[in-house]
């Protein structure tokens, strides 16, 4: 893919159009100079542009440019760009616009000469107040029960059309080929890849082995989650230095998944002729995955590398497992140590898939890219089910679409972008802190925003990237993506990266749809922060990515000379924002993720009202299969959270989120100080890996401290950890990690078995393992939860609750059923229990079924327990305040619009 290039484009367009119409006499002062408009026409069936004013929003006038950008540039080029001066002096009152007629506009010299290459647009300072404006939507657009908004009708694309009478049919008549004159699709700076299509609206990854599969189940019957079947996992390796090439490298060998019938590698893959591919591996952590090249092992290698002489144990069939090695070189710009580290190490259990080589080429929807020469290269496509010949194939041909360049004052709306690579291998080394060899987070943006101010990015789409959408960095600060949408996207939807001298600040990221996201680097989220104070993130909705909804990072490194510094995102609001399904690729990670570093300070930030669902977590092991071999599996969940407080961040206050449906906890309290939890909806952590509780809470000496949990609703079920809370609340040194837990109601329903009232009570009270202090009344003992109220969906009487001997005993805790029913029950009845906090539709989707009228337990500090009154029966139910003003139950179980948001949140899929 070739580097970024920078071509002044908008300024030599706006130059012809001053020059054509307007005299070179120096206005009078303080005089605004007349409003600009240049007209920008998409290229028609035959390549060439026409005028289209019809279609041209404001239309008033017709005597501009006419023509397609590439044309523009190419006209300008040769006419020079003097007359960009006029607005790059002193005068900066004058507005100007380009304005785009409907249709996909390229960057590339057309409809003649086609090659050359497209070259970024860069709007510079010359240029603030420059408006870049699409004709507009529809109203009527857009998916509002899924919250994706209008599309715009104009759009920007990097790629090229592939010539529809170019393919020829190979002999399967499945398959079909074309040479592609390289030049045509490049600027010939490094090389060329086609690593993405777009074949009509689809976006289309290279043909791999294995074919992806999704999950049948997945988990919760989505089918969301990639299936073991989908990869090959490392069983041996070792990081050794090639005597042939002076190159670090990673040799190894590999077996199937466990749920693989044919328990063999492809046969290609056996072959010592093999010619090779291209990789994908996700590493030992999970976190990430990265591309390198791929070879069979050659005898010489073998030798030259002394890797050892292994059988395979399976007598019957020599089916490559383990006697096949393979070897991946570690990237040139990545250093040994970091080669082998946490997140690009690669050891027993790694999974990966080959892809790019024509052997993988065996479905609809597949294609394969391979370099003839320096000037030519063969593209082989399986066309998609959607058409029988190929045809609208596009070949993504540029990174960076748009870049603002120490701009100001610039709005580019209605505008959508397509068809963009990525220069990213997704090694990482870092998080994306200066200098750019720093290899972080994948960044490779479609649209980035550099040292400008006032950037506003409103009602665009982004979809078919290679790389990511927006990128916002070098101090970049005042600006704002908004009502716009993310589909289909390569890595992150939208960035904020620098450090502590570079960090862009006071963003507002406000009410975009971002969904199908990290389709080639899964290290991505649909906002990321590697630094961003003073930043708004607001009523997003975010689903189906492989790993973060949100991810806000501070953190220490270094800058662009060498000097220790720690970037803040500090006064973030995270408000409103809507997650599901996240995770699902990676482990280790949050559905709203936030991070910090030793000793750092509070970050006064606000993290409110958002609902976070379904977080799945996947991570892959060497395991035994039925036949004594070794054998890849994938387990998913695997240790996804809510929302993740991690690696010491502090001061941050969560209040009114719903989270729903994590593996580990809701809550994560990890290292950090003054975070404070209030008014939150937390439902089911199922616990499947058989670690962590339904909150989380770990410490370290003579930092973690002040952390609260007051006014929240905790709901769960029977887990293998039997864990409420999870971790430690203090050490021996005298601190105290958890200062408060108070006010809080526990809904607990054990199996959901209607009749095991004994086993629920003793799950609950009896249970060693409900918190790090031991059970209900050790807990209480220790001063947490004393004024809470705890919920169970059996009635526990007095004869089984005298064992336990917990505060919550009392003589009359049998009760009528019959009466609860009615409502008249002065304790309550279940249905009331659960039905004023989360209603019947919240508990169908739990999974949990019809749960019968029984009475539930209030629990508190005082000897005969402390209790709430009803109004009415069953999920009508609604709460009067209760006798003790100390017991705040969640705000009355949240009869407010968390309560809402928490039906709303199971209702919407």
């Amino acid at each position: 893919m070739p580097r970024r290039s920078s071509v002044k484009l908008l300024a030599t367009v706006l130059g012809v159009t001053i020059a054509s119409s307007h005299t070179s006499a120096k206005p009078e002062p303080h005089r605004p100079r007349p409003h600009l408009d240049v007209y920008v026409s998409a290229p028609d069936q035959d390549g060439g542009y026409g005028r289209d004013v019809d279609n041209i929003p404001g239309q008033q006038r017709v005597d501009s440019l006419h023509v397609g950008l590439g044309m523009v540039r190419k006209h300008l080029a040769e006419n020079g760009a003097h007359n960009g001066a006029h607005l790059a002096g002193t005068d900066t009152r004058r507005t100007a616009r380009v304005l785009l007629s409907p249709g996909v506009h390229t960057l590339f010299h057309e409809p003649t000469g086609r090659n050359r290459g497209g070259h970024t647009l860069v709007v510079d300072s010359g240029l603030s107040g420059l408006r870049i404006q699409g004709h507009q939507a529809e109203p009527s657009g857009g998916d509002s029960q899924s919250r994706v908004p209008p599309q715009p009708q104009s759009w920007i694309s990097g790629g090229q059309f592939v010539d529809d009478g170019c393919w020829e049919a190979e002999p399967d008549g499945a398959t079909y080929s074309c040479v592609l004159t390289l030049g045509d699709y490049t600027d010939g700076n490094d090389g060329f890849d086609v690593q993405v299509l777009r074949v009509g609206d689809e976006m289309l990854t290279p043909a791999r082995t294995p074919n992806a599969v999704e999950d049948a189940a997945g988990i919760d019957g989505k089918g969301r989650v990639p299936s073991e079947v989908s990869f090959l996992y490392v069983n041996q390796s070792m990081m050794v230095d090639d005597p042939s090439t002076s190159q670090s490298v990673w040799v190894f060998n590999a077996v199937t998944g466990l749920s693989d019938t044919s328990s063999t590698l492809p046969p290609f893959m056996r072959d010592p002729s093999w010619g090779g591919a291209m990789v994908k591996m996700w590493p030992t952590s999970s976190w990430n995955n990265y591309e390198a090249t791929i070879n069979v092992a050659t005898p010489e290698q073998r030798e030259a590398l002394g890797l050892p002489s292994t059988t395979d144990t399976n007598d019957d069939t020599d089916d490559g497992q383990q006697t096949s090695w393979f070897v991946v070189p570690c990237p040139t710009d990545v250093k040994l140590d970091k080669c082998d580290g946490t997140d690009t190490g690669m050891s027993a259990g790694s999974r990966f898939f080959v892809f790019g080589g024509d052997e993988s080429l065996d479905g609809p929807g597949e294609f394969t890219f391979r370099a003839l020469n320096e000037t030519h290269g063969r593209l082989k496509l399986i066309p998609p089910l959607s058409q029988t010949v190929p045809q609208a194939v596009v070949v993504p041909s540029m990174v960076t679409l748009i870049q603002y360049e120490e701009a100001a004052d610039v709005l580019v709306s209605d505008v959508g972008f397509l068809d963009n690579g990525y220069h990213a291998h997704g090694y990482q080394n870092g998080f994306n802190y200066d200098p750019a060899s720093s290899l972080g987070i994948p960044d490779d943006g479609a649209v980035r925003v550099r040292n400008s101010t006032n950037i506003t990015i409103q009602r665009c789409a982004f979809a078919n990237l290679g790389g990511a959408g927006v990128v916002f960095e070098h101090s970049s600060s005042h600006s704002a993506v908004l009502d716009s949408s993310f589909t289909d996207i390569g890595q992150s939807a939208i960035m904020a990266i620098g450090n502590s001298t570079t960090q862009p600040h006071h963003l507002s990221l406000v009410n975009n749809h971002m969904s199908k996201l990290g389709r080639v680097f899964i290290s991505a989220g649909g906002v990321y922060c590697s630094a961003c104070p003073d930043t708004l993130i607001e009523a997003n909705h975010i689903v189906n990515v492989p790993r973060w909804g949100i991810h806000v990072r501070s953190q220490q490194g270094f800058d662009a000379n060498g000097t220790e510094g720690w970037s803040s995102s500090a006064r973030t609001r995270i408000v409103g924002n809507r997650i599901e399904h996240a995770g699902q690729s990676s482990c280790d990670f949050g559905g709203l993720s936030v991070i910090a570093y030793s000793g750092a300070p509070s970050e006064n930030s606000t993290i409110a009202h958002n609902g976070v669902r379904d977080t799945y977590g996947a991570k892959t092991f060497i395991v035994s299969g039925g036949d004594g071999e070794a054998r890849g599996q994938l387990v998913s969940p695997y240790m996804s959270f809510g929302v993740y407080l991690d690696n010491e961040a502090s001061g941050y206050t969560l209040d009114s989120n719903v989270i729903v449906n994590t593996e580990r906890a809701s809550i994560f309290y990890h290292y950090g100080h003054d975070n404070v939890v209030t008014n939150n909806v937390l439902v089911n952590a199922s616990n499947t890996a058989d670690k962590d509780g339904q909150i989380e809470i770990v410490g370290q000496v003579n930092y973690t401290r002040n952390n609260v949990f007051e006014r929240n609703v905790v709901l769960w079920g029977d887990t293998l950890t039997r864990a409420l809370w999870d971790g430690s609340v203090a050490n021996t040194k005298g601190d105290v990690y958890l200062s408060s837990a108070q006010d809080n109601a526990y809904i607990f329903y054990g199996t959901g078995n209607a009749t095991d009232s004994e086993t629920v009570c003793e799950d609950f009270y009896a249970n060693a393992a409900l918190t790090p202090l031991g059970n209900w009344s050790s807990w209480t003992e220790g001063g947490y939860d004393t004024n809470s109220m705890v919920v169970l969906t059996h009635n526990c009487d007095g004869t089984r609750n005298r064992p336990y001997d917990g505060p919550w005993a009392s003589a009359d805790a049998t009760a009528d059923t019959a009466a609860d029913a009615r409502g008249g029950h002065e304790r309550g009845g279940l249905n009331f229990c659960l039905g004023a906090a989360l209603s019947a539709q919240l508990r169908e989707g739990l999974g949990i079924g019809p749960i019968p009228s029984a009475t539930c337990d209030f629990s508190s500090g005082g000897e005969r327990g402390t209790r709430a009154r009803h109004t009415a029966a069953g999920d009508a139910g609604g709460v009067r305040a209760p006798r003790s003003p100390g017991i705040g139950v969640a705000g009355a179980l949240l009869a407010t619009d968390v309560r809402a948001f928490a039906v709303g949140i199971f209702n919407e899929k």
